[in-house]
């Protein structure tokens, strides 16, 4: 854009210097014009004031000569009684005994003043005429240059309204130029400004999805470490010592020594090929003894591979000889409040605390008590749940194993 700016304006330059360099040429073509005129007229005027003193001094001779001859009014034409009145002035004065030969003189004299009159009456009228044709071509002279100047004045003007036209058309294009740029530029400001709301957006999803993630990978690093915690009590936690025969009763090597209380459940699994768990069934303990304890089988997965003596039996929530701790994160969904779940631990043996530490052994998640409450990520407890990587577990799993 700023390229073909440029160009115009180039060729608009070019275009008023052109103008400009006729007109300079058509002011000194009328001002040589001007000077050649007036040094002509100069000259004519030299010439026709030469012929004027010529004519004047003739005419005077003229006049002085026909003061003689009768041509008192220094025309062309004598008048005869003029010329008799001379002659007998003459007359008088001549005094002369042979009067005929005066007469005859006089006469003669004034023949050949009159040849001399006719002959200064026709280089008169031929001066006077030479005259005339030096006023008319004065005249025509003078009304030529009058008429060049007029043309010069038109073309003149003419230049001048065209080399006007050409300064309002680039005035107006270099306006019109202008006012294209400033709305370009207006538009690419208001671009800049779009680009950069856009980049600020996008920042801000960017921080938004980085931190959607950094929390997706906490949750997975939750799941990991809680899946890992689940592979170290995947081992059992006691063995079937007997079955009765014909029904659903079995006793257990686990009693009261190792912390077992009356309606803990346990699955019962078999390790097969690969040293792979391989779920038989499911118990729930009714009578505890020292030692040992009774229990019902209150689910089989398969008749044909019945649970045996010998099976292995666990409960993730279950560790012998120590009293699980657990922490309650917001309102437990499900069948029961969170004093009921808080109970039903207690008489599973375990222990609910009220505060976040490292002797904390599951951390059961609920949901949030309200829509307006504080998410779980955004509260202290959270940070430390993180940092002491303890295994979070939700209401289905723990009632898993409530026996309820």
């Amino acid at each position: 854009m700023a390229s073909q700016r440029g160009i115009a304006m180039i060729w608009w330059v070019i275009v008023l210097l052109v103008l400009f360099l006729a007109a300079a040429g058509y002011a000194y073509d009328r001002y040589a014009a001007d000077e050649e005129k007036a040094l002509r007229i100069a000259q004519l005027k030299e010439k026709n004031g030469e012929l004027i003193a010529a004519n004047q001094a003739e005419i005077e001779k003229r006049r002085e000569l026909s003061q003689y001859v009768g041509y008192t009014d220094g025309g062309s034409q004598s008048q005869p009684s003029a010329i008799a009145a001379a002659i007998d002035r003459l007359k008088q004065v001549f005094v002369d005994s042979d009067q005929d030969g005066v007469e005859n003189t006089l006469q003669a004299m004034v023949n050949r003043a009159e040849q001399k009159i006719a002959i200064v009456s026709r280089r008169l009228s031929d001066e006077e005429s030479k005259v005339k044709q030096a006023r008319d071509n004065e005249d025509a002279a003078r009304q030529s240059a009058q008429n060049t100047i007029q043309e010069k004045d038109a073309a003149l003007r003419t230049s001048l309204a065209e080399k006007q036209t050409v300064e309002t058309n680039l005035s107006n294009t270099t306006r019109t130029k202008d006012q294209e740029i400033e709305s370009l530029r207006e538009r690419i400001a208001q671009k800049d400004e779009e680009v950069a709301k856009i980049q600020k957006d996008s920042k801000e999803r960017i921080r938004v999805v980085m931190q959607e993630r950094d929390r997706l990978a906490a949750q997975v690093k939750e799941v990991a470490t809680h899946y890992a915690s689940v592979r170290q009590n995947d081992g059992p936690d006691g063995r079937i010592t007997a079955r009765a025969a014909g029904g659903n009763t079995v006793w257990v090597n686990v009693g009261s020594r190792h912390g077992l209380k009356a309606g803990t459940q346990f699955e019962v699994f078999e390790y097969v090929k690969g040293n792979i768990p391989r779920r038989k069934g499911q118990i729930v303990i009714q009578e505890v003894e020292a030692n040992q304890a009774r229990a019902a089988l209150i689910a089989e997965v398969d008749r044909y591979d019945p649970v045996a003596t010998g099976d292995n039996i666990r409960n993730p929530l279950f560790e012998s000889n120590k009293t699980p701790k657990f922490y309650l994160l917001g309102d437990m969904t499900g069948r029961w409040s969170n004093q009921q779940t808080a109970a039903m631990i207690q008489d599973m043996g375990g222990e609910v605390v009220t505060e976040v530490s490292a002797n904390v052994d599951f951390v059961v998640v609920g949901r949030r008590e309200s829509g307006l409450a504080v998410p779980f990520e955004s509260r202290p407890e959270w940070e430390k749940i993180q940092n002491f990587k303890l295994e979070i577990i939700d209401t289905d799993y723990l009632e898993k194993y409530f026996g309820k």
